[in-house]
């Protein structure tokens, strides 16, 4: 036998023996509750109609004497009932139950402290002792994880993601170029909705005004700035991914207090962005990153002018993505049906 199942059987035998010894006291309390009641009616049928009182005063005294021992064994064996029914499996479980659904509650958590939450899910997903002993460090990549699980009911996602690209070779500069449509649906999270912002990691970008379309089929035209990185960390704008070394640009939009307002109408909205990125003469490398978490990818990029897919390489986890290309090379079809974290995306490299 191991040593922890020893330990364990030596632990449910000290259980048993604490349940008989409790057993055996509110049994002996049972019994006293039950000769004190027995006690007031001897007292109030015997005593009180066979005695004459001289005093009212001694009378009044014993009538209180015998309503004190009346309640107390009333109170005795009702507190004998209870303890024993308090002690049974059932009665344990339906408490169990009913403290849980109170505790899970959003409402409930909502009124802990952040502190406090961070706690509580400490507490139901530490690491195992024997992994700590070992390193003593991997707490605080537990703490990591549990503040960004904590930063979820803010965290702004997307949905149904889908790039339509065409490459190109433009004869007139001789290099080759990406068309592509972006369409994404973004959802309003903690009465905010995300930044509609795009950075690029080519300097030779051209970008249409986005399309945004209301559930009610309104479509708004949003306009943009295409700001080089140098000049965003000096200017206080907020954008997604603002400390980026990989990016030479970003698209940030023109939305003012009116318009933001208009947006935030709508608890989702329909996303379409029309961008062409231009390479070199002879390649381009075709790169997109998803900057928020997103349920459901794909992408379909078909070339054109004598131009092949050379290699593809994949940000995240490959096992998420269904890979099909085809046409000699000519065309490629990637598809995702899960969530895929920020980060997450493709580099293509297309060449002739």
């Amino acid at each position: 036998m191991k040593i922890s199942e020893k330990v364990k059987k030596k632990k449910n035998h000290a259980i048993e023996n604490d349940k008989k010894t409790l057993g055996k006291t509110f049994l002996i309390a049972l019994f006293v509750g039950i000769v004190l009641i027995l006690t007031s009616i001897i007292i109030n049928d015997i005593i009180f109609e066979n005695l004459r009182f001289n005093s009212n005063k001694l009378k009044y005294f014993l009538t209180i004497l015998n309503e004190l021992i009346k309640n107390a064994g009333i109170a005795i064996i009702i507190g004998y009932f209870f303890t024993y029914v308090s002690s049974t499996r059932s009665f344990v479980d339906f408490v169990k139950d009913k403290l849980i659904s109170i505790i899970i509650t959003k409402d409930f958590l909502n009124k802990l402290s952040k502190e406090e939450q961070r706690n509580i899910l400490y507490a139901t997903t530490q690491p195992p002792a024997e992994l700590l002993l070992n390193y003593s460090g991997l707490k605080d990549y537990f703490n990591m994880n549990i503040i960004k699980l904590l930063a979820l009911s803010k965290t702004h996602f997307r949905s149904s993601y889908q790039i339509d690209a065409v490459a190109k070779i433009k004869e007139a500069d001789n290099v080759v170029y990406v068309d592509s449509q972006l369409s994404y649906r973004i959802y309003k999270v903690a009465g905010e909705i995300e930044n509609l912002n795009t950075g690029f990691e080519d300097e030779k970008i051209k970008e249409e005004p986005t399309k945004v379309y209301t559930p009610d089929g309104k479509k708004i035209t949003i306009f943009h700035e295409n700001i080089s990185r140098e000049k965003l960390a000096s200017q206080d704008i907020e954008v997604d991914f603002k400390n980026d070394p990989s990016l030479c640009s970003v698209s940030v939009p023109k939305i003012n207090l009116d318009l933001r307002n208009e947006l935030l109408r709508y608890n989702y909205l329909d996303v379409v962005k029309r961008i062409t990125e231009f390479g070199s003469d002879h390649w381009q490398l075709y790169t997109f990153r998803i900057t928020h978490p997103c349920d459901k990818f794909s992408i379909s990029l078909s070339c054109q002018d004598g131009l092949f897919i050379k290699k593809t390489i994949f940000f995240g986890k490959i096992d998420s993505f269904i890979i099909d290309i085809r046409d000699e090379n000519r065309i490629i079809t990637i598809l995702c049906n899960e969530w895929l974290e920020a980060g997450s995306g493709v580099a293509i490299l297309i060449a002739k």
